[in-house]
């Protein structure tokens, strides 16, 4: 028994004294001793912090350097992965631009190897993984604008808000897939969250979104899942997308025009068809009459 103890000690203390980077089939390993032989980048941070300020100064490698370190170049976003299942991507431009690093001390405080943290100062701390086991080069998949886009209320009026949802307690709302299962004849893929103030996370359905809950409060629907950390949940939920599909919340949009502002659309069409083969302008206001019954609208080329 002690061996066994002793096996499973060494397999965490492994776990946690690396980083793995993984660029297509080849996987390499940092260790906390390599990154602070790396030369060391200081980066001051301003953050308040729900009502509080904090000012921090933080110290560790640079990310480029880590990546010139390994000769990756070809990619166009990185996925970083936590022990906790906390994933979060950067793209080569932000890192770029950003000059991001991972900090092995934070106010004169060494971080042991649970508490490596990524800092970008220039994002939200809520990006700063920590606890990083994994870093991973992707190409990007670029999400096209959808050719059909489902209004999220009209399904959620067919849905029952139940109290208590499963596992969650003191709430009420109702089961992702319920919302989305009318729409998508397969879940095996990424879905596109986001919300109403443009915080997005691509996750992969079977391992986040499938338990996944809609907590309704007052009149914001947030993401809650108990398999991923709570970092990772989406207040507000404003927009779906997978594949050539989205569902999309009118309550937290108020037009076409705009939604595609906060979602990078590059495009858009002149006007959008419902399902009764009415005309829509995207810059028409959805609490315009004309919105009321409408279900879904197709992308009109």
């Amino acid at each position: 028994m002690k061996k066994i103890l002793t096996i499973i000690c060494l397999i965490v203390w492994l776990t946690l004294s690396s980083i793995s980077i993984i660029d297509g089939k080849k996987t390499n390993e940092i260790s906390l001793k390599e990154l602070q032989l790396m030369p060391q980048t200081e980066l001051k941070t301003h953050r308040d912090k729900d009502g509080e300020i904090r000012d921090d100064i933080w110290i560790g490698a640079s990310l480029k350097d880590i990546l010139v370190e390994f000769q990756i170049s070809d990619f166009d976003q990185l996925r970083f992965t936590s022990e906790d299942n906390y994933q979060v991507r950067l793209t080569k431009l932000e890192i770029e631009e950003y000059s991001p690093i991972i900090a092995l001390n934070r106010n004169d405080e060494e971080l042991n190897e649970e508490n490596l943290r990524l800092v970008v100062p220039q994002i939200r701390d809520m990006f700063w993984i920590q606890g990083i086991v994994s870093v991973t080069t992707e190409q990007e998949d670029v999400m096209p604008a959808p050719y059909t886009l489902f209004v999220a209320e009209k399904i959620i009026e067919n849905i029952e808000i139940v109290p208590d949802p499963e596992p969650f307690k003191n709430m009420e709302g109702f089961f992702f897939i319920d919302l989305i299962s009318p729409k998508y004849p397969n879940l095996q893929d990424e879905f596109w969250l986001v919300s109403a103030d443009g915080v997005s996370h691509k996750l992969d359905f079977e391992k986040y979104l499938r338990n996944a809950v809609l907590i309704v409060d007052e009149r914001k629907y947030n993401l809650q899942s108990p398999d991923m950390p709570g970092g990772m949940w989406v207040k507000n939920l404003a927009y779906i997308q997978m594949s050539d599909r989205a569902i999309f919340f009118k309550d937290k949009l108020s037009n076409l025009h705009n939604m595609s502002r906060l979602l990078g659309w590059k495009a858009l069409p002149a006007f959008f068809i419902d399902q009764d083969e009415n005309k829509i302008d995207p810059k028409l206001d959805f609490n315009e009459p004309v919105w009321e019954n409408v279900k879904k609208v197709t992308w009109q080329d």
